[in-house]
């Protein structure tokens, strides 16, 4: 890939590296490393990770368990799988 990069936005863009894509490439990008495009996203993750408030962390977290099929595991081996992934996300982000 062809990372560039808007000066004023700070926005990457990537492009093809066989030169397919070039006729895309917008006026005034300014060309930039794979080091420095994943600097860039790392850093613009952070900043909307640290504007999250602890409920929206909290709420991803929980999206990504498959709650319904732990909670039946549970039942049917006898565990607590469910209960401590919740735990720990309450941990994890509290109040």
């Amino acid at each position: 890939m062809k990372n560039y990069k808007d000066t004023i936005t700070n926005e990457v863009y990537a492009y093809e590296s066989n030169g397919s894509q070039d006729l895309f490439i917008k006026e005034g990008l300014v060309p930039i490393t794979d080091a420095e495009a994943a600097t860039i996203h790392s850093d613009t993750y952070q900043i909307i990770r640290d504007a999250m408030t602890y409920s929206e962390l909290r709420r991803t977290k929980y999206n990504q368990l498959n709650q319904d099929e732990m909670r039946f595991d549970d039942l049917v081996n006898s565990t607590t799988t469910w209960h401590d992934a919740i735990v720990a996300i309450k941990l994890e982000y509290p109040k």
